[in-house]
This record gives C-alpha cells, sequence and structure tokens, in this order.
C-alpha cells in the first residue's frame, strides 16, 4: 500500500508545517512526552455512526487492538515512515475494511477515536464484561 503510506504523509505534512509555526509561539509544543501526553488526551470513544462520514471521505484508519493509538498518533505526526509501512505490511494499520463498517453500523459500535488532521484513527477493543475486570 505505498500509495496510502504516501498520501497519509503527504497530507500529514502539510499540518506539521501549522504545527511548526506554533513551536516558534511555544517552544515547548514538540517535545515527545507533552505530544504524546496531548495526543492521549484527545483520544475518546465515539460512536462509529458518528465516523461513517469521515469513512465515507477516505479518511478513517483503522488501527489494531495490537497497537498503541496514541503511539500510532505520534508516530504519524513525526512523520515516521519506516515504521508505518512496517505497520501497513503487517495489517496492523489501515483502511477500515467495508465488512468492518457495516458491522459496526449495525451494532452501533464504539471506538476509540484520534484525529490527527486530516486523518481520524481508529481503534477497536472488545469490552470486557465487567466480571472478567475484577479478576
Amino acid at each position: 500500500m505505498p500509495s496510502l503510506l504516501n498520501s497519509f504523509f503527504n497530507i500529514t505534512r502539510k499540518n506539521i508545517k501549522v504545527e511548526n509555526n506554533m513551536q516558534n509561539e511555544h517552544p515547548d509544543a514538540r517535545k515527545p512526552d507533552l505530544l504524546r501526553s496531548k495526543l492521549t488526551l484527545e483520544t475518546a470513544l465515539i460512536s462509529w455512526r458518528e465516523l461513517e462520514v469521515h469513512h465515507a471521505r477516505g479518511s478513517v484508519v483503522q488501527v489494531s487492538a495490537d497497537l498503541d493509538l496514541t503511539e500510532v498518533g505520534y508516530q504519524l505526526t513525526e512523520d515516521n515512515r519506516a515504521q508505518f509501512q512496517q505497520w501497513l505490511d503487517s495489517g496492523e494499520v489501515g483502511t477500515v475494511a467495508d465488512e468492518d463498517a457495516h458491522a459496526w453500523h449495525q451494532e452501533n459500535t464504539e471506538l476509540w477515536a484520534l484525529v490527527v488532521a486530516p486523518w481520524v484513527l481508529v481503534q477497536y477493543r472488545p469490552k470486557k464484561p465487567a466480571d472478567a475486570r475484577l479478576q
């Protein structure tokens, strides 16, 4: 999926230029720990139905439950092409399959989401029964 990788970084680079302008005003804005904390705070649960319009535009990226959603967002902002290529090749990051989108719509699924403009990173984590958390 080289074209998907290129589209990630060609569009994201434009947004990074805007963030770099912010760095001049706020010198700590690009410190890795602060950026990761900011991304963590911007991560939230959202209904798939609210994301469908973004999916239709092709801006939703699915992230495997095995990955840290915040770290994926961080690597995207840092323009880490090598890491993203690994994730794309392994299938841990990619477009949302139509079957998943349909199932999520039918079940009104909530997903973890993180916006790294213009992308919306989503991650499905099945809910665990309350009893399982207590053990």
